[in-house]
């Protein structure tokens, strides 16, 4: 019995692994297009002096939760966010999509993220995030319109 918990356990384990891998990997065109806007949010965070360009990314009805925030922010909110320089030295380490599902004009994405911030570079792979981004398509151009981050213990 005890083996047979254990075969059960590792053909689950080794699907769900798969799905996993094939559903980051695998992307529809339509699902490339969002992914393609994580990609360049991310370019953003390597040099953040463009903030306006920055914040073009981010719906004006934006209502997210910001990871270490106790509630959630509006778009002037994620804007004082990154004034405050509060991500300053930030280097990314790993950018994973962990998923991609859209539905039309609307599509959300998960990823899991680590990087350094100041001296904590050299430290294996640094802090590890996991984040989630409702966008929206409005004429032609896609927006983040709500999300939520939290450190992956």
């Amino acid at each position: 019995m005890k083996y047979r918990i254990i075969t059960v356990y590792f053909v689950v384990m080794t699907v769900a692994f798969q799905f996993s891998a094939a559903s980051a990997q695998s992307l529809t065109a339509a699902e490339r297009e969002v992914w393609q806007m994580e990609e360049v949010y991310q370019k953003f965070w390597e040099d953040l002096d463009d903030l306006d360009g920055y914040m073009e990314l981010w719906h004006e009805n934006y209502l997210g939760w910001l990871g270490g925030y106790k509630t959630p922010v509006n778009k002037k909110g994620v804007r004082e966010f990154f004034r405050r320089g509060i991500i300053d030295g930030w280097t990314t380490t790993n950018f994973k999509n962990e998923g991609v599902e859209r539905f039309g004009d609307f599509a959300v994405t998960y990823y899991s993220i680590s990087g350094y911030r100041g001296s904590s570079r050299g430290k294996g792979d640094g802090d590890w995030w996991r984040v989630t981004h409702y966008w929206t398509k409005e004429e032609g151009k896609w927006q983040i319109i709500g999300g939520m981050s939290a450190p992956l213990d």
